[in-house]
């Protein structure tokens, strides 16, 4: 290993060398570049009071660089402490925001399926809208009917002609008895002619099948007239022929008024 020394003459670094003389004695040189070997024995190092001073300010330049180092490597270890703990600070919040973005994508999942699910059941109640829609507007249209038509009862607007121009044959002493149905409470209208004198009674299921009604008042007879009554329910018309002696040809129409 080279070890180091100053020149006894010019102070400069230089190596020093060690040789055994001739009395057995080890002598130092120094192995200097600008002066050759010089002898420890020989020379005596002079003062150097300007490299002296020089390197009383290297000292001085080395201990505060050493301050200073000091100084910067505590700050720095305390911004890299103070960093560690932002990152770890940071690594909490990404994990907890990791976590909520887990709890949103499942629930984000779920609601898509629940979405789904109510499409479906949107797709149903829209058929079934457009079913009862259509029922709807069918039943609105039926109702428009049943309303004219309960109109026109009410105010008797509507007829049926039960006969039209019917002619009948009655023997002498005969008698013929005509039936209608009739559902709506109404009147009948009978507008006849006869060869002969006839006269007529009607009655109703609603009376018990008893006549009610006699054209022309009792005990009259004629031969021809229009008969105007009541009607609801099964309905009987009784023509009599009265004449023992001659038979009778009777001409009717039957209009049922409701």
């Amino acid at each position: 290993m080279v070890k180091w020394m100053r020149c006894p003459r010019c102070g400069r670094f230089s190596k020093e060398v060690k040789v055994l003389d001739e009395s057995g004695r080890w002598v130092v040189y120094s192995d200097c570049v600008n002066c050759g070997r010089v002898s420890l024995d020989e020379e005596v190092i002079p003062e150097w009071p300007e490299f002296e001073k020089k390197t009383d300010f290297v000292k001085v330049f080395l201990a505060l660089f050493l301050v200073v180092s000091v100084g910067i490597t505590g700050f720095l270890y305390y911004r890299m402490t103070q960093y560690e703990l932002v990152i770890e600070d940071f690594q909490v919040k990404y994990l907890d925001l990791l976590n909520s973005y887990q709890s949103l994508l499942n629930t984000s999942s779920s609601l898509e399926l629940f979405y789904n699910e109510l499409q479906e059941m949107y797709s149903v109640l829209r058929g079934e809208y457009s079913v009862l829609e259509g029922m709807y507007s069918d039943l609105l249209r039926e109702n428009v009917v049943l309303q004219r038509e309960f109109d026109e009862i009410m105010s008797f607007n509507r007829s049926v002609l039960l006969e039209y121009n019917r002619t009948l044959d009655l023997s002498a002493g005969g008698n013929v008895t005509l039936s209608y149905e009739t559902i709506y409470a109404g009147y009948i209208e009978v507008n006849f002619t006869s060869s002969v004198d006839i006269f007529f009674w009607v009655g109703s299921s609603v009376t018990e099948d008893r006549y009610y009604a006699r054209y022309p008042p009792f005990p009259e007879t004629t031969l021809n007239g229009t008969i105007m009554v009541p009607a609801y329910g099964e309905l009987y018309i009784f023509m009599k022929n009265p004449s023992e002696d001659a038979s009778a040809s009777v001409t009717l129409t039957v209009k049922y008024v409701y």
